[in-house]
């Protein structure tokens, strides 16, 4: 048997500069577009499960009622496929709360939704709970493990690894692992995180966004490329003799896409520079020191302070913070 895996969907009525031809935010288009790609790729190669392993919600307290509409109306389209969903840390209000958003999905006859550990036959679908990494220890063998937490072997896209109670050893009794919870699509030994469905933000720019397609019997993971969404680039100038190579590319994939210039060059005066649409910030060594981060600091506040360095917009500071200190736990 095959079956396809994507996980962090984020659905929320995003704070969207752009919008579709119906007044949708066009990010939350292109999310609920790469889960059509999914399905159409599934429909086409005649497989008939799709598996998705948690954060189908952004918010946590709030539910933006619509965008599981929009979701859920998929779902039925797509009616010759069965979706097995599993509760992620977004997917409710906190560590106690037994309510899931991913419950509003309920309904259609090709819909399950697991909030609980549920085994089916190879697979163990563990939801995931303020008490995961326990549940992992006292998890019984099995060939398949499907849930939705992080690993101290991991990285965010930031290239950090995060210290957790779980770690790669827990997880030698499964053959294959596959996680929701960190965005950065990576392999570590037999754990895959398959990512987020699409960049959903600046930290993941220049990643290549992808859904998982599972053979249960060889355990062979096969990455499929999600197309179709603006993508986020980083483009570094390092020396001074690339700096006009590196601003004609920022002006060729601003087109179509969303960029961001990190400066490393001293002589670069980066305030004269206008390219409409792109954002150009010093990364100078010594430059956030110098404007006004301290080891003295809160961690909050150099966090807020760096956001403002990096001009992300306003709305947005929440949205970091929250996943930070979400992480931190």
């Amino acid at each position: 048997m095959k079956f396809a895996f994507t996980a962090d969907l984020h659905l929320k009525m995003w704070n969207d500069k752009f919008f579709d031809a119906e007044r949708t935010p066009l990010k939350l288009t292109e999310i609920l577009n790469s889960v059509k790609q999914m399905c159409d790729y599934c429909m086409k190669n005649k497989i008939e499960n799709v598996i998705i392993g948690g954060d189908v919600n952004d918010l946590k307290q709030i539910v933006h009622y619509r965008s599981f509409v929009m979701l859920k109306e998929i779902l039925e389209h797509y009616y010759n496929l069965h979706f097995f969903v599993i509760h992620g840390n977004h997917d409710s209000a906190g560590r106690e709360d037994l309510y899931s958003s991913i419950q509003l999905l309920d309904g259609p006859s090709n819909v399950s939704t697991f909030v609980e550990k549920t085994i089916i036959e190879d697979i163990t679908f563990l939801p995931w709970s303020g008490n995961v990494a326990e549940e992992v220890y006292n998890c019984e063998p099995n060939k398949i493990l499907i849930s939705h937490f992080g690993i101290n072997e991991a990285q965010l896209s930031s290239g950090i690894s995060v210290k957790t109670n779980i770690k790669l050893n827990d997880l030698k009794k499964f053959d294959l692992v596959l996680l929701g919870h960190y965005h950065k699509p990576q392999q570590v030994g037999n754990v895959y995180y398959v990512g987020s469905p699409i960049q959903l933000n600046r930290g993941e720019a220049n990643e290549e966004k992808r859904f998982l397609v599972v053979d249960t019997e060889t355990l062979e993971v096969k990455s499929i490329e999600t197309t179709g969404y603006r993508k986020n680039y980083n483009i570094i100038i390092e020396s001074s003799d690339e700096i006009e190579e590196k601003l004609e590319q920022a002006k060729e994939l601003q087109k179509d896409g969303i960029v961001t210039i990190k400066n490393k060059v001293k002589e670069l005066e980066v305030e004269k520079i206008e390219i409409e649409g792109v954002r150009i910030i010093n990364d100078v060594e010594g430059e956030y020191q110098m404007r006004g981060i301290t080891s003295e600091m809160k961690i909050t506040d150099q966090l807020k302070r760096y956001l403002e360095i990096q001009k992300v917009p306003e709305n947005e500071h929440n949205e970091y913070i929250d996943t930070f200190l979400e992480i931190q736990k």
